[in-house]
């Protein structure tokens, strides 16, 4: 049997204790450094992974998704402005009157866009913050429904998405407007008014603006059998209007 000194015992003692200690602190540091890695992590990820992430530009939402010409639509996103100034909304390049404007939210009317034969047109939203572009979303214009409506103490035409939203008056006039149809492109609009002091065939675009008197006569005028209003104003005009009802004095 082995005996060894004391000098030696102390000798295995003090060296094994070493080793143990700089196995410790390796395993320590290991410890240390997984779970800096797993601070990190998690830091990454209640940060969005934006180091990650592509650099893109702006999202916005536009509410709702679609429709008509001259009904209102909400541009939602942040980084707008407080304040419009120089800044705009197109729909396809066609500037959108605006209603209320914020930083994060912007109303606006959508403009007139073609709907050729009923359909539905697909178009990009751009909001331009001080004349530089800044974000866009997609957007589709759908064929409004037109109507008649004493609402407002006279005969008035208005116009509303599909779905019975976005009840908007074009006429606003103290005149009976009345009979309202869409030409094939979804453009303009012919409907009688009496705000001539008789019935007369007008024409307006689809938003309500440039409403004007196609007859111009002394005597009433209201759509034919055919369906087809006339008048003076520019060929062009005339022939884009599609087959209207049906009118006359029979139908006050």
């Amino acid at each position: 049997m082995l005996i060894l000194g004391p000098f030696t015992y102390t000798f295995l003692l003090w060296y094994c204790k070493s080793e143990w200690m700089e196995v410790a602190k390796e395993v320590e540091m290991k410890k240390r450094v997984a779970l800096c890695g797993a601070v990190v992590i998690v830091l990454l990820l209640l940060a969005g992974c934006a180091l990650f992430q592509p650099v893109g530009p702006p999202l916005i939402t536009v509410i709702p998704t679609s429709g008509a010409v001259h009904t209102s639509a909400n541009v939602l996103g942040s980084g707008f402005g407080e304040t419009q100034g120089a800044s705009s909304v197109t729909f396809h390049g066609v500037q959108a009157a605006v209603l209320l404007w914020s930083n994060t939210s912007i109303t606006v009317r959508v403009p007139v866009i073609a709907t050729p034969n009923g359909s539905p047109t697909a178009t990009s939203v751009r909001v331009i913050v001080a004349g530089t572009p800044f974000a866009s979303a997609q957007f589709t214009v759908v064929r409004g429904i037109l109507f008649e409506t004493n609402r407002d103490g006279n005969s008035e035409i208005y116009v509303m998405n599909p779905d019975g939203s976005g009840q908007t008056n074009l006429t606003n006039n103290p005149a009976w407007d009345s009979f309202p149809c869409w030409s094939p492109d979804g453009t303009e609009i012919a409907f009688e008014s009496t705000r001539d002091g008789n019935n007369e065939i007008y024409v307006m675009d689809a938003d309500g603006s440039d409403q004007t008197n196609l007859t111009n006569h002394p005597d009433g005028d209201w759509f034919s059998r055919a369906g087809r209003p006339t008048g003076q104003r520019s060929p062009s005009r005339l022939t884009a209007m599609a087959v209207c009802p049906s009118s006359g004095p029979s139908h006050r």
